[in-house]
C-alpha cells in the first residue's frame, strides 16, 4: 500500500478528528465563499435591476404622451415606457397634503420589467404609495387629489391607499400615489405625457437620439440620464458592500487562524502518534514516503473541509442575499437574483486550502526531523520535573510542572488562545463599533424638488412664498450629486488616485448662514474660494487632513472643470457615499433643475408638510425627509450590516470550540500515561480538575495580555478595513477578552477532567516489550 494511501486510512480510522478538522477548515473558509458570492450576486444586480427597471435611458421632463407611437417604430429602440407623475394635492380628514400623482402602463404589463415593479390587481378607485416616507399619507386614506397642472379643468380622483409598493419610479419625488390602470390612462389624457421617460436601447448613442425624438414631437427636456455610465452610488449599496465586507476580512482572519492551529495541531499529533512514525521511519521510509503519507492525513482532512465550505458558504449566501435584501427599499430586487458562484472565488478558496495543507505537511516533517523517536518512544509524558516546584501545594505543583514538561505545547496553547479568541472579541467590537456610528444631525428637514420645464414656474417665484413659514430658524437650497451624477459629478485627484465623490454645494441661504444647515465639522472650517471640505470617511479612505492640496474634477452638462484646491475643513457625515462640499463658483453650470431645501425648526413634520407642499402647488415634483426618518432609515441599515458580523460571530466561536477542544483532547491524549499514573496514586477526578484549572489558568493568564495585542492590533486593521462604508471606531475591551479566557480555562480543564475519569489505571501503565 502506498504511502499516500496509508495516510488517507489513518485520517478515515481517526474519523472524529478528521471531522473536527475539516468543520474548522470549512467554516473559515465558508465566510470567504459566502462574501464573494454576494458580491458577484448583488453588485451586478443593482446596474442589471436598475437597467431593466428604468431603462438604458432616462429622461427627465415633459413628453408628449404621442411620442410613443414614434418610438414603437424605431430600429434602435427595444423597449420603452412613460411615467406620468403629476403634482397634486389630497383632502383627506379635514387635512390638505402634498402628492404626486403617478402611472406607468408597463407596471400592467407581463412582457417587460420597466416601471420598477409590478403593480398589484387594483379596482378603480383604488391606489397603492410608491414611496412612503412621508408620515402624512397612510395606507387606508381615502384621497379626493386635484391636479395642479392639467391641460383642462377636471374631476378630482377619488383614491383609496389599498398599501404600499416599492420601487418604480427613478426620481427624488413622493409620496407617489401610484393609480389603477383605468384612472392612470385618464391621467395620462389629461396631463397630455409624462415627466419621465425610459428607453431600453444598446445604441451608444442612445442618449442623443432620445433627446432629439422628444423635442422634436414638441417637448421638453430636463435632463437626460444614461443608468449603466452614470449611476455611480445608489440607495442600498452601503448594505451590500459593508455586509459584504465584514465576511471577506474575518474570513481572511479565520483562515490564517485556522492554518496556525493545524500547524500546531500537526506537530501534536506526531506527538501522539510517535509509533506510526517511527515504523515508517524504521522500515526505511523516505522523504518523499513521509511527505505522501502527511499528504493524506492531512490534504484529505482540507480537501473536505474545503468542499464543505463551498458548500456551506454557497447556502449561507442564499440566506444572506434574503437578509440584504429584507430592508423595504431592496425588496423588489428579489426577483432580479441570480446566484453567482464564480470560477475566481472557487480557486481562491482551492488556493487557501492548498497553502494551509503545504505549510501544514511542511511543519509535521520539521518536527519529525527534529524529534528523537527513541526516546520519545518511552514512556511520553512521564518525565515531570517536581523538585523544583516542591515547596507548592501537591496539585499546584503537577500543573505547573505539566506546562515546564513541554514548554512548546504552554506556547503554542497560549498562541491558540490568543488567536483563536480574536474570532469573537474582533466581530463583536465592530458591531458594537457600528451601534456608535452616528452623524450629528445638522437639519431638521430636507425637502428635494425637480423643476419640470415648462411647466413648473422659476425657482425664485417659489421661495419667497416659503418667508411666511413658522417655527423655522435658518433655511437655505442646495445642489447636490443625486446618485453620484445628478446634476453634476466630482472626482477628488491625490497622488495619482481618482476617487468618484458625492458634491454638495450650497446655492442660496434664505435665513442664516448656508453653513448652519451643513454637516458638522471635525476639523478646520467650512471652504471659501480655493478650498473645499471633505467628510471623515473621505478623509480616511484617501488619508487627507486639513492643509492638503488635492485636485477637484466637476463636470455638469458637458461641462469639465479641473481645479487645484486646499482641505479646509473634515465634516462628521462617517458613512457612504464619500462626500465633498464645493464652493458654488465652481460648479459648471449655474441652474439645476433638482435641488435641496433644507431647514432647522420644528414641529419637523409640519415643516415638511408646508414646505413640500409649496413645491406641489407650484407644479414641482417633491419629496420630503424628516431627520428622524433619516436616522430611522441609517440604523435599519446598520442592524442590516449587523446581521452579517452576527454570522461572522457564529463561525468564530465554532471555530474557537473546535480548536480548543481538539487541543485540548489531543493534550490529554497525549499523556494518558501519566494521567493513569496520578490515578494510581489516588489524585480523584475532582482533584484533577483543581490541577486542570490551574494548569490552563496559568496558560491564560500568560495569553491575556497577547490577546489584546491581538485584539488592539489586528481590531484596529478590520475597522480600517471596513470604514470604506462606515466609519467604525474600534476600542479594545479586556473585559470581553478576560471574561473568554475563563470560559475558556473551564471549557478546557472539564474535559481534561472528563478525560481523567475514563483514564484506566492497568492499561496505561503497562510496559511494552
Amino acid at each position: 500500500m502506498s504511502a499516500l494511501k496509508v495516510g488517507i486510512k489513518t485520517a478515515r480510522k481517526k474519523a472524529v478528528e478528521t471531522l473536527v478538522i475539516s468543520l474548522m477548515v470549512a467554516f473559515s473558509l465558508s465566510m470567504y465563499v459566502t462574501s464573494q458570492v454576494l458580491k458577484d450576486t448583488l453588485l451586478p444586480l443593482f446596474s442589471n435591476y436598475l437597467t431593466m427597471s428604468y431603462g438604458d435611458i432616462v429622461v427627465l421632463g415633459y413628453i408628449p404622451y404621442y411620442v410613443d407611437e414614434i418610438m414603437k417604430n424605431l430600429s434602435w429602440v427595444k423597449d420603452f415606457t412613460g411615467y406620468a407623475v403629476v403634482p397634486s394635492y389630497g383632502e383627506c380628514c379635514n387635512s390638505t397634503v402634498p402628492l404626486l400623482l403617478g402611472y406607468s402602463e408597463a407596471a400592467y404589463r407581463n412582457d417587460t420589467l420597466l416601471g420598477g415593479f409590478k403593480a398589484p390587481n387594483l379596482r378603480q378607485g383604488e391606489a397603492v404609495l410608491l414611496k412612503g416616507s412621508a408620515e402624512f399619507v397612510k395606507p387606508g386614506m381615502v384621497l379626493r387629489v386635484y391636479p395642479v397642472v392639467t391641460l383642462n379643468p377636471v374631476e378630482p380622483f377619488v383614491e383609496k391607499v389599498v398599501g404600499y409598493a416599492e420601487g418604480g419610479l427613478p426620481l427624488p419625488a413622493g409620496p407617489v400615489l401610484f393609480l389603477n390602470e383605468e384612472d392612470g390612462e385618464r391621467l395620462k389624457r389629461e396631463f397630455g405625457g409624462y415627466t419621465v421617460y425610459s428607453v431600453v436601447t444598446d445604441d451608444p448613442d442612445g442618449a442623443k437620439k432620445v433627446k432629439e425624438v422628444i423635442k422634436d414631437v414638441g417637448g421638453f427636456v430636463a435632463l437626460v440620464f444614461d443608468s449603466k455610465r452614470d449611476l455611480l452610488f445608489y440607495p442600498g449599496e452601503d448594505v451590500i458592500l459593508e455586509s459584504s465586507n465584514v465576511l471577506e476580512v474575518m474570513s481572511e482572519i479565520s483562515w490564517a487562524v485556522v492554518t496556525i492551529v493545524l500547524l500546531i495541531v500537526s506537530v501534536i499529533y506526531i506527538e501522539r502518534n510517535v509509533r506510526e512514525v517511527a515504523t515508517l521511519r524504521s522500515i526505511g521510509a523516505s522523504l518523499k514516503d513521509m511527505t505522501l503519507y502527511l499528504s493524506g492525513v492531512w490534504g484529505s482532512r482540507v480537501f473536505l473541509g474545503t468542499l464543505l465550505a463551498l458548500l456551506f458558504g454557497t447556502a449561507v449566501a442564499i440566506s444572506s442575499v434574503n437578509v440584504a435584501l429584507s430592508h423595504p427599499r431592496l425588496e423588489p430586487l428579489k426577483a432580479f437574483v441570480t446566484l453567482t458562484v464564480s470560477p475566481k472565488t472557487v480557486l481562491a478558496v482551492f488556493a487557501m486550502s492548498a497553502l494551509t495543507t503545504v505549510l501544514t505537511i511542511l511543519t509535521s516533517i520539521i518536527a519529525i526531523s527534529k524529534m528523537n523517536l527513541v526516546e520519545a518512544l518511552r514512556f511520553y509524558g512521564l518525565k515531570v520535573r517536581l523538585s523544583m516546584e516542591s515547596s507548592l501545594p501537591f496539585r499546584v505543583m503537577i500543573a505547573v510542572s505539566e506546562n515546564k514538561a513541554a514548554t512548546w505545547r504552554f506556547l503554542a496553547a497560549v498562541v491558540l488562545l490568543s488567536l483563536t479568541l480574536s474570532l469573537i472579541t474582533i466581530p463583536t467590537l465592530i458591531k458594537e463599533g457600528l451601534t456608535k456610528v452616528e452623524v450629528p444631525k445638522y437639519y431638521d428637514v430636507a425637502v428635494t424638488f425637480l423643476k419640470i420645464p415648462k411647466i413648473s414656474p422659476p425657482v425664485g417665484y417659489v421661495l419667497p412664498q416659503l418667508e411666511g413659514l413658522k417655527g423655522y430658524s435658518s433655511m437655505s437650497v442646495w445642489v447636490e450629486s443625486l446618485y453620484g451624477s445628478v446634476n453634476f459629478k466630482v472626482k477628488i485627484v491625490k497622488d495619482g488616485e481618482e476617487v468618484p465623490v458625492y458634491g454638495k454645494a450650497c446655492l442660496q441661504a434664505l435665513k442664516g448662514s448656508c453653513w448652519d444647515l451643513a454637516p458638522r465639522l471635525v476639523a478646520g472650517k467650512y471652504p471659501g474660494r480655493g478650498e473645499i471640505a471633505v467628510s471623515d470617511l473621505l478623509a480616511h479612505e484617501m488619508g487627507l487632513k486639513v492643509g492638503d492640496i488635492v485636485k477637484v474634477e466637476v463636470e455638469s452638462k458637458g461641462v469639465k472643470r479641473a481645479f487645484e484646491v486646499k482641505v479646509s475643513g473634515i465634516f462628521s457625515y462617517p458613512m457612504f457615499p464619500p462626500t465633498v462640499i464645493l464652493p458654488k463658483a465652481y460648479l459648471p453650470a449655474r441652474e439645476y433643475s433638482v435641488m435641496v431645501i433644507y431647514v432647522s425648526g420644528s414641529p419637523e413634520l409640519e415643516i415638511a408638510k408646508e414646505v413640500h407642499a409649496t413645491f406641489v402647488s407650484n407644479a414641482y415634483a417633491a419629496t420630503s425627509l424628516t431627520w428622524t426618518e433619516f436616522e430611522r432609515e441609517l440604523r435599519d441599515n446598520l442592524r442590516q450590516v449587523a446581521l452579517s458580523t452576527s454570522l461572522t460571530t457564529l463561525l468564530g466561536t465554532s471555530i474557537v470550540v473546535l480548536a480548543l477542544a481538539t487541543f485540548s483532547f489531543s493534550d490529554v491524549v497525549l499523556k494518558s500515561r501519566f494521567l493513569a499514573l496520578l490515578k494510581s496514586l489516588g489524585l480523584t477526578s475532582k482533584e484533577y480538575l483543581t490541577v486542570s484549572l490551574t494548569k490552563w489558568g496559568l496558560v491564560a493568564a500568560a495569553a491575556l495580555i497577547p490577546s489584546l495585542l491581538v485584539e488592539e492590533t489586528v481590531g484596529a486593521y478590520v475597522a480600517g478595513r471596513l470604514s470604506e462604508v462606515y466609519l467604525i471606531p474600534h476600542e479594545a475591551d479586556w473585559r470581553l477578552e478576560a471574561l473568554l479566557l475563563l470560559a475558556s480555562v473551564v471549557g478546557m480543564a472539564a474535559l481534561a477532567a472528563q478525560w481523567y475519569r475514563r483514564v484506566e489505571v492497568v492499561e496505561e501503565i503497562k510496559l511494552e516489550s
